[in-house]
């Protein structure tokens, strides 16, 4: 019984020290995703109404335009997928 109580306690001090582990990475993990968050909407905001003046310089339509920002959304899905997938196993 005694065996039992000493590997309790044992792993409560080490949940304890990964918890002070991830406190020190969390300020630089804030940063990362409020830099990842804002990112996106000002890019938005930036590049639709540029649509015309950026087929006008490259002599071209808006349809292949519209192929780029259907690549911008592919990239942001996979951001997202991927900062899922490290939310979910990060240590």
């Amino acid at each position: 019984m005694n065996t039992f109580v000493r590997l309790n306690f044992t792993h409560c001090i080490e949940i304890e020290q990964m918890s002070a582990e991830r406190v020190k990475k969390t300020p630089i993990l804030i940063i990362v995703l409020g830099f990842l968050t804002v990112l996106e909407p000002i890019a938005k905001d930036i590049y639709l109404p540029a649509f015309e003046d950026i087929a006008d310089k490259l002599n071209t339509h808006i349809s292949p335009i519209s192929y780029t920002l259907s690549s911008f959304f592919i990239g942001l899905s996979a951001r997202q997928l991927m900062l899922f997938y490290a939310g979910v196993f990060w240590p």
